[in-house]
This record gives C-alpha cells, structure tokens and sequence, in this order.
C-alpha cells in the first residue's frame, strides 16, 4: 500500500473515473508545478520572443487593424460595432473588443503591444493545456505514477507550444481570434473535466455552468469551437469511460445526463456557427460551389488531414500562404495520395479500436477539431494554412505525452532505480526535441519580421504564388519602386485575370506612375468584382476617386468621396479628398467643413493642416478668410513635416501674407522656390512664383482652384 502524503496534486483526482490505482506519487525528481509551468512560460516566450522586432503585415492586418478606427474605443457606439459586424469574414467580437483594448494599453496602434497580447495569450493557451493534458493522462493512465505523468504533460505541452505549425496564429496580429478562442476552449475543457470529477451535485453544476460560459466567449472569439459538444463526447467515451463499453450501451438511463450535457453546450455551438455563415456570406469571402466544386472540396479535405499531421511529424517549407491552384481537380495526385492514406489510416484505426482507444480518441478529436477549416465550407485562397493547425494538432501533443506515460523498461532497470529510468529517457530525448522545435519557431517567427520579408520568403519558395506577387507589389508600391510593382502584377494578371489584389495593385501602381487611365480601368474592374462578391471597399472607392480628380472628372470624384464618407464615417482620408475636391468644385465651405472633420478625427494630419491653411489663406470668399487660424495650421504642419513638407510650407508663406507679414512670406516663399523638389511640380512651381511676387508687392495671394 503506497504511503499517504498530504496535499496530493489535483490531477490525480480524475484517476478515480479509470480502474486502478495511483502507484507513484512525486518525488524529488518530479518538477513541482510551480516549476513545471515556469518551464512551459518560459521556453514559450523564448521560442516567440523575435516577434518583438516584427511589424504589422500588409495580409489582413493593414485591412483590420491599420486602416480600422471602428474598433479604436470602448463607447457604445465602438461596442456595437463589434457584435454586429462582419468585417474580415468572421463573427468576432470578443476579439475585436482585445484590439480595442491593446489600442488603449499600448497607447495606439502599437505593433509590438499587438504582438505582445498575442504571445500572451498563447502562453495562457499552453498553460491551460498543461492542466487538461495532466487530469486526461490521469484518468487514461491510472497506474502510472505522478511523477512520470507530470513530466509527459509538460513534454506535451511544449511539443504543442513551442512547435513552429503555432506560429503564424500567434505572430499574426489578425489572428488574435486563435489564441483568444483557445484560451476559452481550453478552459471550457478543464472546466468540464472538473465538473466529471466532482465529489457532489453543486460543485459539478457549478463547474459545468462555468464550462458552458467558458464555451460561449470561446465562440465569440472565433467559431471554432462549434465540434466542441462531439469533442467532449469523445472524451466521454475515452479516457474518462462515462459511456458504456459498447454503443448500445451508450442510451441507458445511467448516462442519460451525458447527453444533456452535450444538447447544453450544442445549442450556442449552433447559433455561433449561424453567425459564422451570415459574417462570411456578408463579407463575399465564401466561395459558391460554382467557383469551387464540391469535388474539389473533398479532395482538398482528404489533403488537409494528411498535410497537418505530416506538418506536425516533420514541420519543413512552411509557409505563409499555400494557395489554391486555379486549374486543381479532385484527381490531382497530391489529393489521392492523401484519399488513401486517410482510408487505410481510418480502417487501421477501426481495427485497433479497441487495442488502441487512446489512438483513435485523438485521430477523432483530430478529424472534428479540422471540420471547420477544411474547406467543405471554403473561404480565401488558401488550400491549408498553418493556423488551421492551432487546436486541430491538440490531440497529437495529448498521444505524445501519453506515450511517454506509458514508457517502460527491463526489469531489471526498473527494479535497480526505477526514479532514474522513468525520468531519464523522457527527459532527455525531450530536451533535444523542445531545443529542436524552439530553433525552427524562432525563424519561423522572423518570416514575418514585415510584408516585404514575409511575401519574398512565399515567392523563393513557391514563385507561382499570385497573392504573394500582388501584396509584394503593395509593399514595392509604399517604397516607391512602382514599376517593379507593376511587373509583379502583371504577372498575376497572366495566371489569374480576375484577381481582385493584383487589379488593385495595378491600379494604385499606375496611377503612381501617371498612367491614370489605367489605373481608372483597373479601378472599375476591382470595384465590379467587389460588387460581384457584395462588398465594397472604401480604400477602392478612393482610390478611384483621387485618379477621377486627377484627370479632371471632379463632379464624380466628389460623388466617390460622399460614399466613402457615408459608408464609413470615421475615415479621416475619405473626408481629406473630399475636402480636395470640394475646392476643386469651388465649394469652400464644404472643403473647409470636410477638413475640419479630417482634424477632429486626427488633430496632427498634416496635409489637411496645410490645406486647410492654404484655404482660410487665399480663398476668394472674404468670410472663409482667417489669417492667424492659417499660420497656427501651416506652422503646426511644417513643423509635423520637419520643414521638408512642400505643400506646407506654400500655406505657410500665404497665410503670412494674409496677417500682413509680407516679408516672412517672402522669404518663405523665396526658399521654397530652391527646394528640389518643386521643378517635379510645375504648376506648383508657377503658382509659387507668382505668390512670390504678390508678397514682394505688399499683396496678399488669392487663388483659383487646383
């Protein structure tokens, strides 16, 4: 009889529901679980901490995060934004509440704070899983002492933690929803393996209501916790044998409770999976069964089971993005390769059904956790992605570490020093294998470092990417490099010509370059395949205005901007052009209003400081005119553009010359005319050198539309 010690760890308790006894209880070689989850936090964060140098990505997160202000507050405005929004695909609005208070913590947008919830996140996912891995291996593995099963959990755990398939969930800033909704889903687990292992009514109605909470906010996350009631009901039959020992021993009255269980936790599992469909129908990201045959479907189910789990044994050339090949069939040799496997695998698995229950519960779990994401339901252009793995790969980390339980040796061994036996093996082929996966997460991690690594690194691995080619040639677009934008984009356009990334970046690239009617053209197609997909986006909607204002079409220009404001009305750059092409309309008030609310958005915008500077300067209504208001806005502007700033510093000299100080705005204009910068400006230039001569004869400058 093994000696009684005081205190015992709490995931023994779960052992009563297996037969047998706990033949072992820790020892000095066992890690405490102070030190055991020490261990977990702190390999996590070494494993993520490059994630520190990285920035937010142009996949997404420029999308949601950079050019969003509706999730920036906690008014209930900000609120009901958040549960009642679609944007991105998704019903999230727990996760959109997390971005709303990183931008309060981190004081803005912030991309190091983003990344640095996510990683924390992560390591309370890990933590969690540590506490479900313990009380699972305690109630499949009875006779295995404490000690061996503390150091399987935390093997386990840390094989799921630090493994580089993580990565992109939680170095993503738009993937908050993973981490997020996993923190709850694994609570909900735990939750729900202590209301099992309740000794009385109320401490399991109390731990099962707190399960059933935990699942809710896990579905406002993300909806991926929608198989969760078929999970649990798998864990009911094995480890924790709540169900009879054959099916049809599974309806008696005895077990009956089990089943309510499951209607309880199915019911919010539905409606989360109505608001899944409704977001991603709303959004246009869910492809029709024209554009994607339920054959093909399959074919790419059958690969995804086989990708993940290959990924998971040998985690080599992961990428960002593996995109769907426009000219795939459900015959492709990648898919029957995958189609068999997964049938030899179930037939193998049906036969050892009872040889291997452990096996089979993970295969299961496995195949429900995936359900969602493999792509019966399709939306994107990803075939798989790593982040599909994130829960999916949960039962793998739980078989390894019940291997290692099951660890045995020689006699002989156990009976010489049965401590240094249990613990040596596990530990140290543990210690090679957690080093191992760290080092992969790492430069995993430094992938994404910023867009322009991340999309080079697709396109040196896999070139035919086209998704990879069009937000390349965003980033070559924001460093001004717009003809190799071009030659990006082109590209795409010769594999796909309808892709809607690659039109726009064409679009943006040659209007750039000065080629407006292209960049008119590849506007209009981008906004009809927005039109065909029953979204529309605003950022389209102004850039094909900018380009109608700069051919001279004004009047459709101000229409464009009008929708842009209406449709979101906190976009400070959809109300800066309509400001611009109001005064081109010569409505002064309306552009002087338009800027006015650019300013209240953001107080330091520089360029509508300068024009609205340059309006309340030289405007020929007499009553828009307000000289000192001009030479606070344009000093304001051309010390926010550290004095290099054209446009701010042509206000400056105008709104001198309107308070009377002629020979300040001389000499500000004067020097202006020497920037280098003016003679790319011609009319700029002229219009320069004729307000220079109004200043050198004591007249201030009154001027016409640009």
């Amino acid at each position: 009889m093994p000696p009684i010690v005081p205190n015992r760890d709490p995931e023994d308790r779960p052992a009563a529901l297996s037969a047998g006894g706990n033949s072992e209880y820790p020892t000095r070689t066992t890690p405490s679980l102070p030190v055991a989850l020490g261990l977990v936090v702190a390999v996590t964060l070494l494993a993520f901490e490059p994630v520190r140098h990285n920035d937010l990505v142009n996949w997404d997160d420029t999308y949601l995060l950079v050019d969003n202000d509706a999730y920036r507050g906690l008014s209930g405005e900000h609120l009901r934004w958040m549960f009642t929004t679609s944007l991105g695909g998704h019903y999230q609005p727990l996760t959109w509440l997390s971005y709303a208070l990183d931008w309060h913590v981190w004081d803005g947008l912030n991309p190091v704070g983003f990344h640095l919830t996510n990683l924390l996140l992560h390591v309370l996912v890990a933590v969690g899983f540590f506490f479900v891995t313990l009380r699972l291996l305690a109630a499949a593995l009875a006779e295995t002492g404490t000690s061996l099963r503390r150091w399987a959990a935390l093997l386990g755990t840390l094989f799921f933690a630090v493994h580089p398939l993580r990565v992109e969930s939680v170095v993503w800033a738009t993937e908050r929803r993973d981490v997020l909704s996993g923190v709850w889903l694994l609570a909900t687990v735990l939750l729900y393996l202590r209301a099992v292992g309740a000794r009385s009514r109320g401490a399991y109605l109390g731990a099962l209501a707190a399960a059933l909470v935990c699942h809710v906010l896990s579905l406002l996350s993300k909806a991926w916790g929608i198989t969760l009631p078929a999970v649990l009901l798998v864990l009911d039959v094995y480890p924790l044998r709540r169900l009879g020992g054959s099916p049809p021993g599974w309806w008696a009255a005895p077990v009956r409770k089990v089943w309510y269980e499951k209607v309880a936790f199915l019911l919010p599992a539905l409606g989360s999976a109505v608001l899944a469909g409704w977001a991603q129908a709303q959004s246009g990201a869910l492809w029709t069964l024209t554009d994607f045959p339920l054959s093909l479907r399959v074919g790419q189910a059958f690969y995804g089971l086989v990708f993940y789990a290959r990924k998971t044994l040998w985690p080599a050339g992961l990428l960002p993005l593996y995109e769907q090949d426009p000219n795939a069939t459900p015959w492709d040799l990648p898919n029957l390769l995958a189609a068999g496997v997964v049938v030899i695998a179930a037939l193998l698995l049906l036969r050892w059904r009872r040889k291997r229950p452990a096996l089979v519960a993970g295969a299961v779990v496995y195949v429900l956790l995936l359900l969602p994401v493999l792509g019966f339901t399709q939306s994107g252009q990803q075939r798989v992605a790593d982040r599909y793995s994130y829960l999916a790969c949960l039962p793998w980390a739980v078989l390894l570490a019940g291997a290692v339980g099951t660890m045995r040796g020689p006699a002989r061994t156990r009976e010489a020093d049965p401590q240094r036996y249990s613990h040596a093996v596990p530990v140290v082929a543990g210690v090679v294998l957690v080093a191992v996966l760290v080092g992969l997460t790492r430069a995993q991690t430094g992938i994404w470092r910023d867009s322009y690594t991340l999309w080079t690194h697709v396109l040196s691995h896999d070139p035919w990417t086209p998704t990879a080619h069009a937000n390349l040639a965003d980033v070559l677009i924001e460093r001004g490099d717009y003809a190799g934008a071009r030659r990006h984009v082109e590209k795409v356009l010769e594999v796909l010509p309808g892709d809607r990334a690659a039109h726009l970046a064409l679009a943006r690239a040659a209007a750039a370059l000065g080629d407006l009617r292209t960049a008119r053209e590849h506007f209009l197609i981008t906004r009809e395949i927005d039109e065909h997909l029953g979204r529309e986006s605003v950022l389209v909607l102004l850039g094909l205005a900018e380009v109608e204002s700069r051919l001279g079409h004004h009047a459709e220009a101000a229409r464009l901007c009008e929708l842009v404001v209406e449709r979101e009305p906190r976009f400070q750059e959809g109300f800066y052009w309509l400001g611009v092409t109001r005064q081109e309309l010569r409505n002064y008030d309306g552009a002087k209003k338009a800027w006015e609310r650019v300013l209240e958005l953001t107080p330091g915008h520089v360029r509508a400081q300068a024009r609205l500077a340059w309006l309340l300067a030289t405007c020929p209504v007499d009553e828009l005119r307000d000289g000192p208001r001009a030479v606070q806005l344009a000093r304001s502007a051309v010390d926010s553009s550290q004095g290099e700033g054209v446009m701010a510093r042509e206000a400056l000299a105008a709104a001198l010359a309107e308070t009377g100080d002629y020979p300040q705005a001389t000499a500000v204009a004067a020097q202006l005319l020497e920037d280098t910068q003016l003679p790319h400006e011609p009319d700029r230039a002229g219009r320069v050198r004729a307000a220079l001569y109004e200043y050198q004869s004591g007249r201030p400058f009154r001027a016409t539309p640009e």
